[in-house]
């Protein structure tokens, strides 16, 4: 056991000793009722204080009122046997989440937002860059979701790929969680580039519009009602957040992200989380708009806003719309993708087509396994050769524009 397996270790260990020695300390009506009251106060400090996570309080409290109950059998025996019962019950729960559910230990859930992005959301420093950001505007910028910013570990994006490989700078600026609403954002926060390519997902971008975001509440970053739509949130991520934009910030319990590569328990819980979080009344206003029709004019809306923002910055707007997996594609997804390619026709933006890339690479063998990243059923992130494909497809679309693009400086 190395010194990294010894800190998740004390932070379950931690708070069960502190309750046994609550439970020693003080009398035994006092024990629960004194847990009870510093979590309260923890609580109520976490919604100040962003680096510390309400749901590490809640688990440390639950471990310490499990102390309690340990210490308080009557000898030495029974606290044993009530120790492995413990051990019983999880081990129980991991061999259910092994034989009932498809997780299985894998890597940090695409779906978590880390409570230090909240301060700098939709911004450039949100988007976390590998290297300084281009002094001038020879190079194209990349936006949108988790579908161009995660890979499972060891994977190379496919923006990185390009830039690898392409004799043009390319800087990858997507952010995991978000929509297009976040990508203009982030563009306007960026230096500006000669290209800038919009990935688009038709499976989730349009009801993103509606998502709410923790650092403006819970609520969504625009009102669609005035023409052109304005920001909720002019001033940017809130020092302080209200209760629902800090449960919508609280990843699940440290120890269990970290078991995540252990415990299929641990992925079945942490995604889980991840879930319940966004479902908090008034956090997620997806399902706002329940028309397609108005979710395509917010659409619209905010594309026209990239247009010009871009325009005005001296470079060029590209769409691309990224790949949908195969078993997705059903006659509601095809029709939302072409009113999407209808939508961005009269606004004059140039739109390449990936949508249907890796379904057509599964029609000729290739395994959805090596394409997909595969950490849940029907997962649409990329693995090594979905990421592999639409680089090259990427850099063979783009070449009309990349030509009046200026080479990077060598």
């Amino acid at each position: 056991m190395n010194l990294e397996d010894l800190q998740p270790l004390g932070l379950v260990a931690g708070p069960l000793l502190v309750g046994a020695g609550l439970r020693a300390a003080v009398p035994a009506r006092w024990a629960l009722p004194a847990i009870g009251a510093l979590t309260a106060a923890l609580l109520f400090a976490s919604l100040q204080a962003s680096w510390l996570n309400p749901a590490d309080v809640l688990l440390s409290a639950l471990l310490a009122g499990l102390g309690v109950w340990v210490a308080g059998q009557s000898n030495g025996e029974r606290r044993l046997a009530a120790l492995g019962g413990v051990l019983l019950f999880t081990a129980t729960g991991e061999g259910a989440a092994r034989l009932t559910t498809s997780p299985m230990p894998g890597e940090p859930s695409p779906l978590a937002i880390d409570l230090e992005n909240i301060s700098s959301f939709c911004t450039a420093q949100a988007t976390r860059q590998p290297q300084p950001l281009p002094t001038d505007s020879h190079y194209v910028l990349h936006l949108g979701d988790s579908m161009i910013a995660w890979a499972p570990a060891d994977t190379a994006l496919a923006i990185a790929r390009l830039d690898a490989t392409d004799i043009h700078a390319h800087v990858q600026a997507g952010i995991v969680g978000t929509g297009p609403d976040c990508a203009l954002l982030v563009l306007r926060d960026m230096p500006p580039a000669d290209l800038v390519v919009l990935h688009l997902f038709a499976f989730n971008d349009l009801a993103d519009l509606d998502a709410g975001y923790a650092w403006c509440d819970g609520q969504s970053l625009f009102e669609y009602d005035t023409h052109p739509p304005t920001l909720r949130c002019p001033d940017g991520p809130a020092g302080a957040l209200g209760v629902t934009g800090r449960v919508m910030a609280t990843p699940a319990p440290w120890v269990l992200r970290w078991a995540r590569s252990k415990s299929a328990m641990a992925v079945l819980l942490t995604d889980t989380w991840e879930a319940a979080r966004y479902a908090w009344p008034g956090a997620d206003r997806r399902m706002r708009n329940d028309r397609e029709e108005a979710r395509l004019a917010n659409l619209t809306s905010i594309l026209r806003m990239t247009q010009d923002e871009v325009r005005a910055r001296g470079g060029t707007l590209v769409v691309s719309l990224v790949p949908v997996r195969k078993q997705w594609l059903d006659p509601t997804m095809e029709d939302r993708l072409t009113r999407m390619r209808a939508t961005l026709d009269p606004l004059g933006v140039p739109t390449i087509d990936a949508s249907h890339l890796l379904a057509d690479a599964e029609d000729a063998g290739v395994s959805p396994n090596v394409i997909y990243a595969n950490e849940r059923p029907g997962d649409p992130h990329l693995a090594e050769e979905g990421q592999r494909r639409y680089a090259a497809w990427l850099a063979e679309a783009l070449a009309p524009w990349l030509a009046v693009v200026p080479r990077r400086a060598p």
